[in-house]
C-alpha cells in the first residue's frame, strides 16, 4: 500500500468519524460562504446605486449607525450647494417600506428638478411631472413581481400613489426599490422637511478630495466620503462585517477542534501500527506526514462540500420572499478560493497536534499498548 493511499484507507476504517469530521468542516464553510456572500452583496448594492445615481460625495449625519434613521435639514443643502467646487446637491430621503402583502423594499425620496432623477433609465411609462406628487417609480424587479404596470396604484402605508413609470437599474436592491417625490415620501412618513443624506456632485472630479475636505470642515456635525467609501465607513455594514467574521471565527475554531479530536482518537486506536512502521524503518517526519495528509484531506473535502452548501444557501436565501430586493449575493471565484484554501488549513492545522503526539511514540511502547 501506498504512502497516500494508506491515509485514505485510515480514514475509510473509521466512516462514521470521518464523515461526521468532514461535515463539521463543511458546515462551516458553508457560514462563512454565507455570511460573507451576503455582506459583499449589501456593500456592493449600495456602492452600485450610487454610481448609477451620478453621486460623487455622500454627506450624512455624524455617527449614525443606521442610514434610514438619521435626520437631516433637507434646507442644509443650499449651504452645501454653497461650497466652492460644488455642482449641485440632492437631498434623499430613505426608508424600508412594506407593502402589497408584505413585499419589502426601499423607498428613496428625491427633490422635483434634482440631478438624481436623470439618471433613471425607463423602460415603461414616464417620469413625475412637475408639483405631482402622488406618483411612484417601480423597479423593473419589483413591478414584475408585483405585476405592476404604468397607470396602477401601489397600497404604500398612508397613501395609495399611481404607477407613472418602471425603472431599470444594475443590482437587486435598486431593481427592487421605490423612487417618489421628496414632498410626497415625507408626508408618508411623517418626516417634513427632513432627509437622510446629501448626495453631491462636484464641477471636477477630479477635485472631488478637495471638495471633500472643505465639505468637511464647513460642516462638522456631517461625515462627507466618496461613494467609493460608503461601505467601508458606514456603522451599519461595518457592524454586518465584523457579525459575519465573529460567527465565521467561532465556527472555525469548532471546526478546528472537531478535526484534532478525530485524528488525535486515531492516532490512539494506531498506536501498535505507529509502532510497527517505526520498527520498519518509518522516520519521524513519514510518520508525521502520514497524520498530516489525513487532516489535508478531511479540511478539503469538508471545504468542497461546505461550498456548495454555502452558495446554495444564499440562492436559497436571496429568493426568499421576504428577501427579495433587500438583500443579494456578491460571490467571486477569488473569494471562494480563499475560502477553500483556509478551510483545508484548518485541517493541516486540526492534525498538527496528532501528527506530533504520533511521532513521539516509543516504538517498544507502541508495540506492547492493547
Amino acid at each position: 500500500m501506498r504512502f497516500w493511499t494508506l491515509a485514505i484507507h485510515n480514514l475509510r476504517r473509521r466512516p462514521l468519524r470521518s464523515v461526521l469530521t468532514v461535515l463539521g468542516i463543511a458546515m462551516a464553510v458553508a457560514c462563512l460562504v454565507v455570511l460573507l456572500g451576503l455582506s459583499r452583496g449589501l456593500e456592493q448594492a449600495w456602492l452600485t446605486n450610487l454610481h448609477a445615481r451620478g453621486t460623487h460625495l455622500l454627506a450624512i449625519q455624524k455617527g449614525t449607525v443606521d442610514l434610514m434613521a438619521a435626520s437631516l435639514d433637507a434646507g442644509l443643502g443650499e449651504q452645501l450647494g454653497r461650497v466652492e467646487g460644488v455642482q449641485t446637491v440632492a437631498g434623499s430621503l430613505a426608508e424600508l417600506l412594506s407593502f402589497e402583502e408584505d413585499f419589502n423594499a426601499i423607498a428613496e425620496g428625491w427633490p422635483e428638478g434634482c440631478y438624481l432623477w436623470k439618471s433613471v433609465q425607463l423602460v415603461q411609462g414616464r417620469l413625475p411631472g412637475a408639483g405631482e406628487t402622488n406618483a411612484v417609480l417601480l423597479g423593473q424587479s419589483a413591478a414584475e413581481t408585483l405585476r405592476k404596470r404604468p397607470g396602477d396604484s401601489l397600497k404604500l402605508w398612508g397613501g395609495t400613489p399611481v404607477v407613472v413609470g418602471v425603472f431599470r437599474t444594475s443590482g437587486v436592491l435598486g431593481n427592487n426599490s421605490l423612487i417618489l417625490p421628496l414632498a410626497e415620501l415625507q408626508r408618508l412618513q411623517q418626516r417634513p422637511g427632513k432627509v437622510t443624506a446629501f448626495h453631491v456632485r462636484v464641477n471636477r472630479p477630479e477635485e472631488t478630495a478637495a471638495v471633500q475636505a472643505r465639505l468637511q470642515t464647513a460642516f462638522p456635525s456631517l461625515s462627507v466620503m466618496p461613494t467609493e467609501s460608503v461601505a467601508e465607513n458606514n456603522q451599519m455594514l461595518r457592524l454586518i462585517r465584523a457579525i459575519a467574521w465573529s460567527f465565521s471565527v467561532v465556527a472555525g475554531v469548532i471546526a478546528l477542534v472537531v478535526v484534532l479530536n478525530t485524528l488525535l482518537m486515531s492516532v490512539i486506536e494506531q498506536t501498535r501500527e505507529i509502532g510497527i512502521l517505526s520498527a520498519v524503518g518509518w522516520q519521524t517526519g513519514r510518520i508525521m506526514a502520514l497524520i498530516l495528509w489525513e487532516g489535508l484531506l478531511l479540511g478539503f473535502l469538508g471545504a468542497l462540500i461546505g461550498l456548495g452548501i454555502g452558495v446554495g444557501g444564499l440562492e436559497g436565501l436571496t429568493s426568499l420572499p421576504r428577501m427579495q430586493g433587500l438583500i443579494e449575493a456578491e460571490m467571486s471565484v477569488q473569494l471562494l478560493g480563499e475560502v477553500l484554501l483556509t478551510a483545508t488549513l484548518l485541517g493541516v492545522l486540526g492534525s498538527l497536534y496528532p501528527a506530533w503526539r504520533a511521532a513521539r511514540l516509543d516504538p517498544v511502547e507502541a508495540l506492547q499498548y492493547e
